[in-house]
């Protein structure tokens, strides 16, 4: 067993793909790898020389394709919109069947969206305040 970035003992993934999010989404990669996570970072513009990356439109059915995303792969998606967000977990679940799908929402009223679709949400908003009142 080891343990995920949140806590909990899981079998090990095949690997973790983090869709989109820019230099966010490449340090979201770049921290899995640092756990000892097989990283994957896609992105349609932005390329990382971290970790193993495609160049990939997150909502994109046919170019996630060459990616690797399948059972056993857990996705973080992580765009700077919650609309694409939703899309491309709701893509990624009928198209690839993930084992799990983890969706970065950048406002705290898409939370419930997103988890009333079937998905883990982040609040990128709570986690950032989280982390200034903790550091002062």
């Amino acid at each position: 067993m080891i343990q995920n970035p949140r806590g909990r003992d899981e079998p090990p993934v095949d690997a973790w793909y983090v869709l989109g999010g820019g230099p966010v989404g490449e340090q979201v990669a770049r921290r899995l790898a640092d756990v000892g996570l097989r990283a994957r970072y896609v992105d349609d513009s932005h390329e990382s020389s971290v970790v193993p990356s495609h160049e990939a439109d997150p909502t994109d059915v046919q170019a996630l394709e060459t990616t690797g995303i399948g059972p056993g792969s857990t996705v973080v998606v992580a765009t700077r919109h919650d609309r694409t967000n939703l899309l491309a977990a709701q893509l990624v679940r009928v198209h690839f069947d993930p084992d799990r799908i983890i969706v970065l929402a950048n406002r705290p009223s898409s939370v419930r969206l997103f988890e009333e679709a079937g998905h883990e949400s982040v609040c990128a908003a709570t986690a950032l305040s989280t982390g200034v009142a903790e550091a002062l």
